[in-house]
């Protein structure tokens, strides 16, 4: 008998909208993103909302330095959005067990993003 995972996440395409918010203003909404949710010790964390690129194309963004690795997604890339560095990050190539948020955006609340739900 195998012992349960300890860390890992889980992926669904989210079931309303999202935008993220900047400054006071709406910079990104779409209805497609996917949440993408921890499970750590037997906690479940709040979810990550990812946004598809397609939502993001308008932003100021310019490629960052920056890369993490994640043990259970894999190497993040970072993006800057306007003079906000490592603002958004992303899994180009995610590990398998969240393959679905390849190619989606994460916006760092700790720069002042701010993702809420829309209807």
């Amino acid at each position: 008998m195998s012992e349960p995972r300890s860390h890992y996440a889980t992926t669904r395409p989210a079931a309303r909208g999202y935008r993220v918010e900047f400054d006071g203003r709406s910079i990104v909404e779409s209805h497609d993103a996917i949440e993408l949710r921890e499970h750590y010790a037997g906690k479940d964390y709040p979810p990550v909302v990812y946004f598809p690129a397609a939502a993001i194309a308008g932003l100021e963004t310019s490629a960052s330095a920056r890369t993490t690795h994640c043990p259970i997604k894999g190497d993040a890339s970072y993006l800057n959005c306007g003079d906000v560095v490592d603002a958004i990050w992303c899994y180009r190539e995610p590990l398998a067990g969240v393959a679905a948020i390849e190619d989606h955006y994460a916006f760092d609340p700790g720069k002042g993003f701010r993702v809420v739900a829309v209807d």
